[in-house]
């Protein structure tokens, strides 16, 4: 995976894969919301897709500490103020509801994000 060319996009699908990541299995509901998101930044299918398959695949042999490490060395080269990070919290907060199973390690790990990024928590 190539993180140094990535754009807000791959960034913004590494937040919300990472969290999907929790449980180790990426479940359709994730990857339909990942794709709506990143719909909604201009992408269609056909160019979000891979995106969501490359980040999906450099996260397989990830640590918690490795993502969580990641997103705060690297989160203020994609969003510029608070207001974009607590709307990107909000959409990690949808896909946590997404499977409509709500885990303990995920809510655990979605404090550890916010932190990470310095958002209120």
């Amino acid at each position: 995976m190539e993180i140094n060319s990535w754009l807000k996009s791959h960034f913004c699908a590494y937040l919300l894969l990472s969290m999907a990541k929790i449980d180790g299995i990426l479940e359709q509901g994730e990857v339909d919301k990942t794709q709506h998101f990143l719909e909604r930044m201009h992408l269609n299918a056909e160019d979000s897709l891979p995106i969501i398959k490359e980040v999906w695949n450099g996260l397989k042999n990830t640590t918690e500490q490795d993502r969580l490490d990641y997103i705060a060395q690297n989160y203020s080269k994609y969003f510029s103020n608070s207001e974009e990070i607590e709307a990107m919290m909000d959409e990690i907060e949808e896909l946590i509801l997404a499977d409509f199973n709500i885990e303990k390690t995920e809510i655990k790990f979605y404090a550890k994000m916010r932190k990470a990024v310095g958002a209120r928590i």
